[in-house]
């Protein structure tokens, strides 16, 4: 049996996502050399070099995000038919 999705999964997938699209500012626009990235469940520090690992993980989240808030019912698209 599944557990059932919470908003509190939302909101923390949402705080996963701008954590990991804080490191990738801060790495390509920021100057910086290395960041620490703080998950809230690990701190790793990340360089420029793991830039298209970053991406990867930031676009994971993002789906993660759309999809739970799906189910959750609290935004996404909305399909509609013709009206006729």
């Amino acid at each position: 049996m599944t557990a059932a999705i919470t908003q509190q999964d939302l909101t923390d997938a949402i705080a996963l996502k701008n954590a990991i699209f804080a490191a990738i500012l801060a790495l390509t626009t920021g100057g910086k050399q290395s960041y620490s990235l703080d998950t809230g469940q690990t701190k790793q520090v990340v360089t420029n070099f793991d830039l298209a690992s970053l991406w990867a993980r930031y676009n994971s989240a993002l789906n993660l995000c759309a999809v739970l808030s799906a189910r959750l019912g609290c935004g996404g698209s909305t399909i509609m038919g013709p009206g006729f």
